[in-house]
């Protein structure tokens, strides 16, 4: 029964504020810019969550430990989080249970309690046995993500493909992947849930090679490294083919831009695929241009289908050893920052630093004086055309020059010094990548072509994974994380270079776990670690050696990258003030949170400017622009042709760089198990959110949310939260994209 009178004074003030502000701020509220005023939001319930019969029994084995040892109702940690006995090193019932471990009488009491409940089988993983989740929550992220072979993928399936992939790449829901951001009450969960996803996504890379593989540290290292930097006794590089994966050829990457050999199949109509061509269709092109090339320097030499394998790793630099490309290589190869470039891996215990320098010299010579070699390998073409698309050092260095080329000759810009040293750094990353254990079981347990060498296979698989695509994506929104918008473009590289090397190459880490063992009625401790990279806490951790820390930067770093973790675990630390948007767009609420504000404030994480949700809706929309010919950087070119296509003033600047519609949606998961009380809880919270919108910059906004719902229907609410919203949308466009960023 509001008075008619001052409700029309209120809006009258209101409409004067609106003016006033608006000459100060320029924020349109995202959610209004979308048809349904939800954001892109959708929300769903976690696949695959079903409470089986053992998780029942094991609630049971578990509920009697605790209250035997006093610790209270163990429901909402059963919930929650697997093997309760191995994760709650910190809880309650562990501080109760090695109290109780320490008195004799009390061990014996509780000794028989000990044996039902859950623990993992450490035997087991000792052979990488199937582990069962343990948790009806656990159960449907393994489903969702391990069980559909999220394990496969080295990282996150471009936005933008430039071909169609084979194998997995081509599945739909694996192509179609965003990361997972989990939010959690309990502090046991994000280490349970990294444990397990982690071991799951491990045992299944490395049985993917061989059957009989063991979860061992001697295992792990007598099966990885192959991408190494040698020299034999007499100071004579071995394995130069390391080299020229990691090389970063002015030549060989131009002939091989597999956007433009795709706008070219395209605009030609060789593409069997309408507007988008197949791996080997662009493969296929890649190899004839290389194939004419490479015509002038082996027309002396003759071919056969054994010919001299070191054609393979010669072909790139020979290509590159032309006057001008020979020369400014020769001085680049000479030059201080990249003999500085590599470091010692996680998997090379036994690399020697000094051999990087002994590459260097034999590739200088092969640059300026050429090389003797025999008959040249029948397959040579096609072998440096998959380098050239999926080579790493050739990937990174069309992204860059793409990206940050500020007015260079595009031959001069691919042969700039500090692009090379960037794009070297990045490749020297990819290297370590390769390098791991389970990436080296990955790559050899794939359908490549079984006569490939490793590094070629690894080549490979960065074509297969349309590798230049997943780089030119990362680079379009990595300066702007990294604030380097505006910068000189040498810095800008350098810094560039650093964050992707750090990303893809994050260490391993280990988490701890404690068993607990009964022998002759006594109680007894004992810790094991459990690697960790496919999923991680967010926090700050030791890595699998115990030499370095995974600071939180580290891992946030990591997880706004397109490499793993996947899955980033965390509780209300993670859910204010920072962003986790590039590569996620999907929350899981793991526990509810008390109020709207907190359930905000965590799906905030991932609605962020360019976030990658946006990113899929605008290649979906605007894809045909990429391959426009003469479009250089296909990223900005889709933004500033969204942006000119919003003609609502109230929208421009929020749409398309914050919100732009499309099947991408920013995901709310719920893990809910059947009859939860969290079920009304949800209700609940859909019903305050409305109103807490209306009171945000409040004090005391719960207090007043209660009494707006106790006074008013939700109808009646809705119409005066239209009423009295102070509108802050621009009357006009006046802020740049870039501002926007600011």
């Amino acid at each position: 029964t509001a008075d008619r009178g001052a409700l029309d004074e209120i809006l009258s003030l209101k409409s004067r504020i609106e003016v006033r502000l608006r000459k100060y701020m320029s924020r349109t509220e995202r959610l209004a810019t979308t048809s349904d005023r939800n954001g892109m939001l959708i929300e769903r319930q976690l696949n695959g969550t079903r409470v089986d019969a053992q998780d029942l029994i094991d609630y049971r084995a578990v509920d009697n430990l605790s209250r035997s040892l006093e610790a209270g109702d163990a429901t909402e940690y059963w919930k929650s989080s697997p093997y309760l006995a191995n994760f709650m090193s910190h809880y309650k019932l562990k501080r109760e249970l090695k109290k109780a471990a320490e008195i004799p009488e009390r061990s014996s009491q509780i000794a028989p309690l000990i044996a039902e409940t859950p623990q993992l089988p450490r035997s087991d993983m000792e052979h990488y046995g199937l582990v069962n989740p343990g948790n009806a929550r656990v159960r449907g992220l393994v489903e969702e993500l391990v069980s559909k072979g999220a394990w496969q993928l080295p990282w996150i399936p471009p936005s933008l493909p430039y071909y169609r992939s084979d194998s997995i790449w081509s599945d739909p829901e694996l192509g179609n992947m965003t990361k997972r951001l989990i939010f959690s009450s309990w502090n046991v969960v994000p280490d349970a849930i990294s444990a397990i996803l982690s071991y799951d996504a491990e045992r299944n890379m490395m049985l993917s090679e061989d059957a009989d593989a063991e979860n061992s540290t001697e295992y792990r290292r007598n099966n990885s490294g192959r991408l190494v930097v040698r020299s034999d006794a007499e100071n004579q590089p071995q394995a130069m083919s390391t080299f020229s994966f990691v090389y970063p050829s002015t030549t060989l990457s131009q002939l091989t831009d597999p956007l433009e050999i795709a706008r070219e199949l395209i605009e030609t109509g060789v593409s069997t695929g309408g507007t988008e061509p197949s791996a080997d269709e662009v493969l296929e092109e890649a190899t004839r241009r290389v194939q004419e090339a490479l015509r002038p320097i082996i027309q002396h030499y003759g071919t056969s289908s054994g010919g001299d394998e070191r054609w393979y790793w010669a072909a790139p630099l020979l290509l590159d050893s032309t006057d001008v490309t020979g020369s400014e290589t020769s001085a680049w190869l000479s030059s201080s920052e990249i003999v500085r470039s590599p470091e010692r891996s996680e998997t090379e215990e036994d690399h020697d630093p000094g051999a990087w320098t002994h590459h260097l010299a034999l590739a200088t010579s092969v640059i300026n004086h050429g090389i003797e070699l025999g008959r040249v390998p029948a397959d040579l073409a096609e072998r440096t055309a998959l380098l050239g698309l999926g080579g790493p050092g050739n990937c990174a260095i069309r992204g860059l020059v793409r990206r940050l080329n500020d007015g260079d000759d595009t031959e001069q810009a691919f042969l700039r010094h500090d692009f090379r040293d960037a794009a070297l750094r990045i490749a020297w990353g990819f290297r370590t990548l390769f390098n791991l254990p389970t990436i080296t079981a990955l790559v050899r347990g794939t359908k490549t072509p079984s006569d490939l060498a490793y590094w070629q296979s690894a080549a490979a698989t960065g074509v297969a994974g349309n590798l230049q695509a997943v780089l030119d994506e990362y680079l379009h929104v990595l300066p702007e994380w990294l604030g380097l918008v505006g910068q000189e473009s040498a810095r800008a590289a350098r810094e560039i270079g650093n964050a992707v090397h750090d990303a893809v190459t994050i260490r391993a880490s280990n988490y701890r776990a404690e068993q607990v063992r009964v022998n002759d009625q006594r109680i007894q401790f004992e810790s094991h670690n459990i690697r960790v990279r496919f999923a991680l806490r967010f926090g700050t951790t030791s890595s699998e050696d115990q030499r370095h820390l995974l600071h939180e930067s580290t891992v946030r770093s990591a997880f706004n990258s397109p490499f793993w973790p996947f899955v980033l675990a965390t509780t209300s630390v993670g859910q204010e003030g920072l962003d986790f948007h590039q590569y996620c767009h999907a929350v899981v609420h793991w526990n509810l949170p008390a109020n709207p504000v907190d359930l905000e404030q965590r799906e905030g994480r991932v609605h962020r400017y360019k976030g990658h949700a946006v990113r899929k809706n605008l290649a979906e929309r605007h894809r045909d622009t990429a391959f426009r010919n003469g479009v250089r950087d296909p990223w900005s070119s889709m933004f500033d042709e969204a942006a000119a296509s919003i003609h609502d003033p109230k929208h421009r600047d929020i749409s398309p760089f914050w919100v732009y519609e499309g099947s991408a949606r920013i995901e709310r998961i719920l893990p809910f198990l059947p009859l939860s009380r969290e079920i009304p809880h949800m209700r609940r919270l859909h019903a305050s959110l409305a109103a807490y919108r209306m009171v945000m910059g409040q004090s005391r906004q719960e207090d007043l949310i209660e009494l707006l719902q106790h006074r008013m229907s939700p109808d009646d609410l809705e119409l005066l939260m239209q009423q009295l919203r102070i509108d802050l949308s621009p009357e006009r466009s006046k802020a740049s994209a870039t501002s926007t960023v600011s």
